[in-house]
């Protein structure tokens, strides 16, 4: 019997969990590198700010950069596994990719922190810790198409 083009059942594409799972498994990895950060960045914040007296955003700007190294070793090694599968990739590609990554999410993550401080009234480590949140899953999304992608370099 013949069916007409317009009655057949179309094959619908099988999802694929394992993609799905290795991606959730990354989020999950970036995630607690990132909150592992992001305690670090209130230590950092507060002894700065509260203990030494230099200004709130400045003392931002200075955890940032300096934990942003650390973030990148611990993403490198173990989020992205890098050293067994991207070989393909120079090092310091992958390094210049994930700094400008984070100065883009620093930038972002500095505004959030003095609107939320200077015009919200909310006190500087709750507005770093809300901003660092909502920077979260535009930091993850470049870092893995970027930084870590198979086939792009600089």
């Amino acid at each position: 019997m013949i069916i007409p083009n317009c009655i057949r059942r179309k094959k619908m594409p099988l999802v694929n969990f394992a993609k799905i799972t290795d991606k959730l498994t990354k989020m999950i990895q970036f995630g607690i590198v990132g909150g592992t950060m992001l305690i670090l960045n209130v230590v950092i914040l507060y002894t700065l700010t509260s203990l030494l007296g230099i200004y709130y955003i400045i003392s931002a700007i200075l955890s940032s950069l300096f934990l942003t190294g650390l973030s990148f070793y611990f993403n490198e090694n173990w989020t992205f596994n890098s050293i067994t599968h991207h070989k393909h990739k120079k090092m310091w590609h992958r390094i210049v990719s994930y700094y400008l990554v984070s100065l883009s999410g620093i930038i972002m993550n500095i505004i959030i922190l003095f609107l939320l401080t200077d015009y919200g009234n909310v006190y500087y480590l709750y507005s770093s810790i809300i901003a660092s949140f909502l920077v979260f899953l535009w930091r993850f999304h470049l870092n893995e198409k970027i930084t870590w992608s198979g086939n792009q370099d600089l």
